[in-house]
């Protein structure tokens, strides 16, 4: 290990830095595993599950995303989360647990393209608070991604370490780049593949209905992970990624064979969205175990449902049909359209629930015809009933 590395993993005089960390909420400690012990402020540990705990909170809950987290004063008005420490004191801890940094995301000029962030694996979750019930998100249930209109993606993020411009000074404590969705050489942590940060390629948004309120304390929960997971996400319509990344079933097989061969224990958490199918959740479990990934390295998690607000049918049936003191034929129109699209979405959605349970139904029979045929000796005669 560096000097310059091991002076920044064990600390050193204050530094000039765009902000300090803010003061901690009494709420948090709640917030805060019963195993983490001290050891910045707004900065705690884990070592028994090697996690360093970062104190913080919601600033941003509308607007597109650049940073999922950023350090006081700095990016507040494109980041979800304001950590309340410096970046410097999570890179130590990172260091603490024995994770050495790789290298930020970067732009060649002479090729005319970025290159993606390197480093361990990290799994990013934010614990809160609501309606006095305790949560723990991945961090990409609080991110829309507005390319596939659909929560982002689980990925694991890397440990990149920013940039060290003096000893024991790190880029990201005077950007405030702490967790990254796009590509910034002041990254602290980022994401595995590469993301331009120009307006117009911007991806994420905040995913509002899974954020809690603007100044709703938090806790972000950084933990490494072995470099031999990996995680596939199978979308509502049956799309398929590969630690964040699009892929086909044909792409992720042949990925699959390719990473086995150089990570013999590889483990694969499947994550699956509550509309997807069980059929397609199967068959990437019989993929990977052709891949020659053993069942007991497999491990699936249906997501739960996205909330929704609570909205009470008949309150805005009783609604429409309340007179309205304006001129003649304004709201007229209105309510008609309100009235039939409230039916003709009563229609549509029993429409839906027939046809899944007919599409489940079918998929059951032709799997149990496959196993009855797969099962019967080639040349045997099949019987009339």
């Amino acid at each position: 290990m560096s000097v310059a590395l091991l002076t920044l993993y064990l600390g050193f005089g204050p530094a000039a830095v765009a902000g300090d960390p803010q003061p901690v909420p009494l709420v948090l400690h709640a917030l805060h595993s019963t195993g983490s012990k001290p050891f910045m402020p707004g900065v705690r540990i884990n070592w028994q599950s090697r996690e360093v705990e970062v104190a913080g909170v919601v600033v941003l809950r509308e607007g597109m995303l650049e940073l999922f987290a950023c350090s006081p004063d700095t990016r507040e008005h494109e980041s979800i989360v304001r950590i309340s420490a410096r970046p410097t004191h999570v890179y130590q801890a990172l260091g603490l647990l024995g994770l050495e940094p790789g290298s930020p995301p970067r732009w060649d000029p002479e090729k005319e393209r970025g290159f993606a962030a390197t480093g361990p694996r990290l799994r990013l979750r934010v614990r809160y608070q609501r309606d006095g019930r305790l949560y723990t998100d991945g961090i990409h249930k609080w991110m829309w991604n507005i390319m596939t209109d659909e929560p982002a993606s689980p990925t694991p993020w890397v440990f990149s370490g920013s940039l060290r411009e003096d000893p024991g000074r790190l880029a990201a404590d005077f950007e405030g780049t702490v967790v990254c969705v796009v590509d910034f050489q002041a990254a602290l942590i980022s994401l595995p593949q590469s993301y331009s940060d120009r307006n117009e390629d911007l991806w994420l948004r905040p995913h509002a209905e899974r954020i809690p309120p603007l100044g709703a304390p938090c806790v972000l929960l950084i933990q490494a992970v072995p470099e031999s997971l990996r995680i596939i996400k199978i979308g509502r319509y049956g799309g398929l990624t590969l630690d964040g990344r699009p892929v086909g079933r044909v792409e992720l097989a042949k990925e699959l064979v390719q990473d086995l061969s150089t990570h013999p224990d590889l483990t694969i958490e499947v994550v699956a969205d509550p509309a997807a199918l069980q059929a397609d959740l199967e068959a990437i479990l019989k993929n990977a175990g052709r891949a020659g990934v053993p069942t007991e390295r497999c491990t699936v998690t249906r997501e739960d449902l996205e909330p929704v607000a609570d909205v009470n049918a008949d309150a805005i049936i009783t609604l429409l049909h309340r007179p309205v003191d304006a001129p003649s034929g304004v709201f007229h129109n209105i309510q008609a359209g309100l009235l039939a699209v409230s039916s003709r979405l009563r229609t549509i959605a029993e429409a839906v629930s027939r046809g899944t349970e007919s599409l489940r139904s079918f998929l059951q029979t032709n799997e149990k015809a496959d196993r009855q045929a797969s099962s019967t000796p080639a040349g045997t005669p099949a019987r009339n009933e």
